[in-house]
Parts: C-alpha cells; structure tokens; sequence
C-alpha cells in the first residue's frame, strides 16, 4: 500500500536532497519531470516498473521481509560493502579508466584484510563465511 510522491512544486515549497540530480538517472528526465510537475504519488508497483524501487513487498510481513533483506546484506564482508557502496555511489560520475582504477585500489585494500581471507577459506570448505570487519 506504500506509495511515493513529489508533493513539492503542488505546496509552493521546492525539491532538495539531489532530487534534481538524482531522479533524472534513475528515472530519466521524461519522467522526471512528470513526477515533479504533477506532484502526484505513485504507487509502489508503479516506482518498480520504472526504476526508483527494487521491489514491493505486501504490507503483512512487510517488517520481517525488509528484516530479512537487511540480514543478508549485514551478512558481507564490512569492507568489501563499504567499497562496493561507494564506488556504485560515484559511477555516474566516473570513467571506466577511473572504475577500473578504483576497483584495482579496492582489491588491493580488500585482500590485505583478514576479512578476505576468511572468504576465501570459508569457499574452500564450502561453509558460510564469518566476517568480522578487520
């Protein structure tokens, strides 16, 4: 039942937060724009079919699906996320020179960690991994 809106521009007040820089590239400017002159709130179906969210969950059990869904991410390796979030964070802005630069800096950082290693131990002994963030 969940749904989204821009209410802004309706209530005389304006868009913050990037919403300017941001909704255009997830949603492209055609719809952009129709999200922001409208004002008008979209339902969650309607925000997955044309990008702004990865999914819609039904409203019972909504709490131990999202739950669940941050279990598994909290489950990663600490700093192999915490790169993984910035470099997605930047890719708009960046080269493939500079992603793939990035990323080798990444690595190189990420398998001096004990973190890594217990990744890689844990995939040879086919168990589930136990990280520790060091």
């Amino acid at each position: 039942s969940a749904q989204i809106g821009l209410p802004e521009v309706s209530i005389g007040t304006f868009l913050g937060g990037g919403v300017t820089y941001l909704l255009p590239r997830l949603v492209g400017l055609a719809k952009a724009r129709e999200l922001v002159f409208l004002g008008e709130r979209i339902k969650g179906d309607e925000a997955v079919r044309i990008g702004l969210a990865n999914r819609v969950l039904p409203d019972e059990g909504f709490l131990e699906a999202a739950r669940e869904f941050a279990g598994r991410i909290a489950g990663k390796a600490p700093f192999s996320m915490q790169l993984a979030k910035e470099q997605l964070n930047m890719a708009a802005e960046r080269t493939l020179d500079g992603a793939l630069s990035a990323e080798l800096e990444g690595m190189t950082f990420v398998g001096t960690t004990q973190d890594w290693q217990e990744g890689i131990d844990a995939f040879a002994e086919k168990r589930p991994p136990v990280f520790k963030g060091c």
